[in-house]
């Protein structure tokens, strides 16, 4: 096929995927819209303003993902000349702006999905002027805030996890389908590999950084079940909670981030001694603050459990 009938392919394929999406948000709209105007014409104004919010924030996801797979194919390509070098061949028109927008589209609808509602409480969230006993922090923190800067770290990891997979993916088809083999020197010193260690050290960050928020959460343990007829369940932090626990994982979202860091310089070196001695350091370190909080609930809370 000629690259002439390759392009007019790609536009009508683009087209055609365009016209089915903009038919089944017009549905969806409708829908949803008869559906408000049967509860009573008095919703239709909280109705215009999620289709507000939902719409602009699927603006952004698209212009957000499609600029991310059109960067990230343009290293992509770049990365594979070398292997091209090698064999002496000419690299070919890879597709690029097609499948950006494609995949840009089918990913701004998916997270969309979940993104809007939270980010419509955070846009309206307001100070209660209450704090909570241990951390000092306004009340409405833990309502708005908090659940919304999860998210960020989630999409953050998500996203992460997706340029991966796409990165991956297109440099196996290319090995794949362009090239008769790869020479493994080349491809440890090449670019592919690089981003790859980029990529795993930024989720470990994330990660590390979702272990340290969710420290926040030692408010919202059980803490207590009294010896009554009903079992009642009292929820708190007990002494160990706001002592031991709280800063051991805290520290412990530090330790992940070593852990990582060793992982990712050892795991290409083909020492297996280091990189399970890496990976070990986040169970020992569990094991180890384990041990200490049950020393110190045995010495000190069960022995003053009646305070």
């Amino acid at each position: 096929m000629s690259e002439k009938k390759k392009s007019k392919l790609k536009v009508i394929i683009v087209i055609i995927f365009t016209m089915i999406v903009a038919m089944g948000l017009y549905m969806s709209y409708r829908s949803n819209y008869l559906q408000t105007l049967e509860i009573g014409e008095n919703y239709l104004s909280v109705f215009q303003t999620n289709c507000k919010y939902y719409y602009q924030a699927l603006g952004f996801h698209f212009v957000l993902f499609f600029i991310l797979i059109v960067l990230q194919t343009v290293g992509i390509k770049k990365g594979l000349k070398p292997f091209f070098l090698d064999e002496k061949k000419e690299i070919p028109k890879l597709p690029n702006k097609s499948i950006a927008y494609i995949i840009a589209v089918i990913l701004s609808l998916i997270v969309n999905h979940f993104v809007v509602e939270k980010y419509m409480v955070f846009a309206n969230s307001i100070w209660t002027g209450t704090t909570d006993p241990i951390f000092h922090l306004d009340i409405s923190f833990f309502l708005f805030q908090k659940p919304f800067i999860e998210l960020l770290l989630l999409y953050g990891i998500g996203i992460l996890v997706f340029s991966t997979i796409y990165m991956s993916i297109y440099y196996i088809a290319v090995f794949n389908i362009y090239l008769s083999g790869v020479d493994k020197e080349l491809l440890k010193k090449s670019s592919f590999t690089k981003q790859l260690r980029i990529n795993a050290f930024l989720i470990i960050v994330l990660v590390a950084g979702m272990l340290f928020l969710n420290t926040y959460n030692i408010e919202f343990g059980q803490f207590l079940t009294l010896k009554d007829g009903l079992s009642t369940k009292l929820i708190g932090a007990g002494l160990s909670d706001v002592t031991i626990k709280l800063w051991g994982y805290r520290i412990l979202s530090i330790v992940v981030i070593i852990s990582g860091v060793l992982i990712i310089k050892t795991i290409g070196k083909e020492n297996l001694k280091k990189v399970l001695c890496s990976i070990l350091i986040v169970p020992a370190y569990l094991v180890g603050m384990f041990v200490i909080v049950l020393g110190f609930n045995l010495l000190f809370v069960n022995n003053n459990r009646l305070d």
